[in-house]
């Protein structure tokens, strides 16, 4: 983003003035535009968090009330984690 400075070199005309004012708008409008596409990755990072967790929870309920093996186990999770990633990858609902 541009900065407006300290001084040192300052719009002489009316026209320069306005070319500034332009380009400072555009500057702030796309800063806040990336700060948006950031919010956003978080979001989706956070929401693939919480869908694994999810499901997790639920496969360590139904796999406490089945006798599984640990491998089988320890199988299933990682399947978990690797679907989420996938769908979150591909954008798949």
């Amino acid at each position: 983003m541009l900065t407006v400075g300290f001084g040192d070199y300052v719009p002489t005309t009316s026209q320069e003035a306005m070319w500034i004012i332009a380009i400072e708008i555009i500057s702030c409008i796309a800063f806040s535009y990336n700060i948006s596409c950031l919010g956003s990755i978080i979001t989706t990072i956070r929401s693939q968090g919480e869908e694994i967790n999810k499901n997790k929870k639920i496969f360590e309920n139904f796999a406490e009330k089945s006798n599984l093996s640990e491998e089988l186990k320890e199988k299933i999770l990682h399947y978990i984690d690797e679907s989420v990633k996938v769908k979150t990858r591909f954008n798949i609902a």
